[in-house]
């Protein structure tokens, strides 16, 4: 599993406002953000988690939110969105079928209080079930 945090920018910012606010990102959790922009652009992306179990990458995913929870709050006046992508690799998938990513409502409220959007990304082949 992989998890990264993006700040993406809509078409009412620029540019400059998103890596202004990620200089102010990058004071409160050093290297957060490495004074560039994602490739695809007006976006850029911190990486949060690499643990393998679902529980931990949780965790580590909001011990990061809740750092920037007070600078993420009301972001979105200025354009910027912010958006967990919790990524589910195949190798995490081999072996533990069905996998549950279970995410609890007191979770869920404290992301939509900082207005923080969450995806769930499964990549890799279709399972298929027989018998």
């Amino acid at each position: 599993m992989y998890t990264v945090v993006r700040f993406c920018a809509d078409e009412s910012c620029s540019d400059e406002t998103l890596m202004e606010f990620g200089a102010r990102l990058d004071s409160i959790v050093p290297n957060s953000y490495e004074g560039r922009l994602d490739r695809i652009g007006r976006r850029f992306s911190k990486g949060v988690s690499t643990k393998d179990d679902w529980a931990a990458n949780l965790d580590e995913t909001l011990h990061f939110i809740r750092k920037i929870t007070s600078l993420a709050e009301g972001v979105r006046a200025s354009g910027i969105s912010v958006e967990i992508d919790m990524a589910v690799e195949p190798e995490d998938l081999r072996g533990r079928l069905p996998l549950s990513c279970g995410v609890t409502p007191d979770i869920l409220a404290e992301l939509a209080r900082a207005e923080i959007a969450l995806a769930i990304t499964i990549y890799g082949e279709a399972v298929t079930r027989t018998g």
